[in-house]
């Protein structure tokens, strides 16, 4: 009967319940992941990547979500759940999902005879854990920082924010394999699970992208968007929640009151409306540009616009947005917590997240002069140098190597 009612709410498109190799190709292993909804922002591009690089590889990707996932190919399998509240983020969708998606995981793991799950995230392993040890199959963890720094942004109870914290322990617990994107993370996750264990705890640091597609020159993309040749902009990217601290970039702005340094805001999100109010009050309205969510394309042309990227964040796995604006040429500042101070080092290109004065001292010294400004790009191309790699390569390893179709070797 539980067969039947998960048969129901699962919308598997283009796929009908068979032995995946029937499928032409050859497979080395099958393996399901989640998402519960795609959004904008880097993790989800770089879970997109993530299933890109598996397929490529010849892996069989069946992935459990509540919204379609981008991506179209033979061995793809999408397994949409379907429920009846219009919206995902409401008490009853995730109620729904916590109840629902640890039985379908079980569902589809035994009748497509999953190999390996992938949890991008620890709340994703505590889903698999049931149908992972259930079918006695292993378990790779991606840890991006959510389950340390995410949980002040979950507008839940302190109660609730601890039972989320004791399921990411046990997701990580069951997990046979852990990539964590910096030191940091590393560390608190090796704590965690009380091993030293070689090949248990891995870092997987997000890679520096290159340009992709025709860029607009610098002098074109000024125009379009009505900034002075003659101006310095400072740009950010982003999610724009209360972790972000984009309003820190505000208040720098505001001590620095020189109307020839400017900022462009690139992204969306919960905080954008009182970061917009709060810019109108400190008449900054005419030196800051809410630009909303991008086109790659369009991002990577701001960057070729830009003179200094700024991330203020107050916590971070590792900012893809830094990573393409150092991939672009772009000099970078950041704040000094885990994941920037991996990409940055642990110098002048780092600023306490909470000191506004200090940041406008530093981005004034920056311009001025152009000793300065170059002093800080040089930097910052060599520690581009430690990101230039082939992620794509290093995360299908991790996820097939040294496995065997019936578990860890």
């Amino acid at each position: 009967m539980t067969s039947w009612i998960l048969a129901f709410l699962i919308r598997n498109e283009g796929f009908e319940f068979r032995n995946s190799s029937s499928v032409p190709g050859f497979l080395i292993m099958r393996v399901l992941t989640a998402m519960y909804t795609m959004r904008k922002g880097g993790a989800y591009d770089r879970f997109v990547m993530m299933v890109e690089a598996l397929l490529e590889r010849g892996v069989e990707v069946h992935c459990l979500s509540l919204s379609p996932v981008p991506v179209k190919h033979p061995h793809f399998h999408s397994h949409r759940l379907f429920f009846p509240w219009a919206n995902p983020d409401g008490t009853m969708a995730k109620g729904a999902v916590l109840f629902f998606f640890p039985w379908v995981s079980l569902l589809l793991g035994w009748r497509q005879r999953i190999d390996v799950f992938i949890a991008f995230g620890t709340l994703y392993a505590f889903l698999f854990a049931l149908a992972k040890c259930t079918l006695r199959s292993s378990m790779v963890t991606f840890v991006r920082g959510d389950f340390i720094t995410s949980f002040r942004e979950i507008p839940v109870a302190p109660l609730s924010k601890w039972i989320i914290r004791q399921m990411s322990y046990v997701g990580l617990l069951a997990s046979d394999r852990v990539a964590v994107v910096n030191e940091a993370l590393g560390r608190a996750v090796r704590d965690i699970l009380g091993t030293k264990e070689e090949g248990r705890v891995i870092l997987l640091p997000n890679s520096v992208p290159s340009p992709s597609g025709e860029v607009l020159d610098r002098g074109a993309i000024r125009r379009r968007y009505g900034i002075p040749e003659t101006a310095k902009v400072l740009i950010t990217a982003g999610i724009l929640n209360r972790g972000k601290n984009v309003e820190i970039l505000l208040r720098a702005l505001r001590v620095i009151d020189n109307d020839e340094i400017l900022l462009i805001v690139a992204g969306d999100g919960p905080e954008r409306a009182t970061l917009e109010e709060m810019a109108r009050k400190w008449e900054l309205g005419n030196r800051v540009f809410f630009l909303g969510w991008l086109s790659q394309r369009d991002l990577w042309s701001l960057f070729s616009a830009s003179d200094l990227y700024v991330h203020s964040s107050e916590g971070e796995g590792m900012p893809n947005a830094m990573l393409e604006a150092l991939g672009s040429g772009l000099p970078c500042i950041g704040s000094k917590v885990p994941g920037v101070v991996d990409i940055l080092g642990d110098g002048e290109l780092l600023f306490e997240p909470s000191d506004a004065e200090a940041l406008a001292g530093r981005i004034a010294h920056i311009f001025s002069a152009r000793d300065c400004y170059l002093a800080v790009r040089n930097q910052c191309d060599e520690r581009a140098k430690r990101f230039d790699f082939d992620w794509r390569d290093k995360v299908s390893q991790i996820v097939t190597q040294g496995f065997s179709l019936a578990g860890v070797i």
